[in-house]
């Protein structure tokens, strides 16, 4: 993420604070390979089970996932990245087949 990005993030508010001093970005993680699981079950276990293990490499690095806002149409959760570990993280998460998408929130006049 470049230094304009950074300072219109700021400028907007969409700054997290994740303590002791570091700053997060709110994102959407997207898993990106196609399921092939007919049931809704199925795919909801699968897509628990493919976050989870992405949670559980992210959370020791500073982020924040929430992983009751699953999305199974989607196929998507929420989190949060620590903005100084971001281009790092969305690289890795690539590798994974996971997207990573800013969420901004946008007031609609």
């Amino acid at each position: 993420m470049d230094r304009h990005q950074i300072e219109k993030l700021t400028q907007l508010g969409e700054l997290v604070d994740l303590g002791s001093g570091r700053k997060g970005v709110r994102v959407s993680l997207q898993y990106q390979p196609r399921l092939t699981q007919r049931e809704r079950d199925a795919r909801r276990d699968l897509l628990r089970h493919e976050f989870a293990s992405v949670a559980a490499d992210l959370q020791p690095r500073g982020a924040v996932v929430d992983l009751d806002s699953l999305s199974l149409s989607a196929q998507t959760i929420e989190a949060v990245l620590p903005l100084d570990r971001i281009d790092e993280l969305e690289r890795e998460l690539g590798d994974r087949d996971v997207r990573v998408d800013l969420l901004i929130d946008r007031d609609v006049v």
